[in-house]
C-alpha cells in the first residue's frame, strides 16, 4: 500500500514563505515602482502618454500584483490549514 500524504514541517514552511517573504517581495515591489512612477511626474516623463500610464496604465498593474500578494497569502493559508489537518490525520492513523 502507497503512503499518501505530506511531510508537515516542509509544508508550513511553504506556508510561512507563501504568507511573509513572497508576499513582502510584492508589497516591495509595488512600493519601488509606485515611487518610481510618482517621481517621473516631474521631469523624467511628461505629456498625455504619460498621465495615462501614471493613471490608469500603473494603477491597473498595482492591482494586479496586490492581487498576486493576496493569492500568495491564501495559498499559505491553505497549506498551512493542510499542514494541520496532515498532522490530525497522522496522529489518529499512528
Amino acid at each position: 500500500m502507497a503512503l499518501r500524504g505530506a511531510d508537515v514541517d516542509k509544508l508550513r514552511d511553504l506556508a510561512s514563505r507563501l504568507q511573509g517573504q513572497w508576499s513582502t517581495s510584492i508589497d516591495q515591489l509595488i512600493s519601488q515602482v509606485d515611487t518610481q512612477v510618482m517621481a517621473s511626474a516631474t521631469d523624467v516623463w511628461i505629456g498625455p502618454d504619460a498621465d495615462r500610464f501614471r493613471n490608469e496604465i500603473w494603477p491597473q498593474h498595482k492591482t494586479a500584483l496586490k492581487a498576486a500578494r493576496q493569492a500568495l497569502i491564501d495559498a499559505g493559508a491553505t497549506a498551512k490549514r493542510n499542514a494541520d489537518v496532515q498532522e490530525d490525520t497522522s496522529r489518529v492513523v499512528a
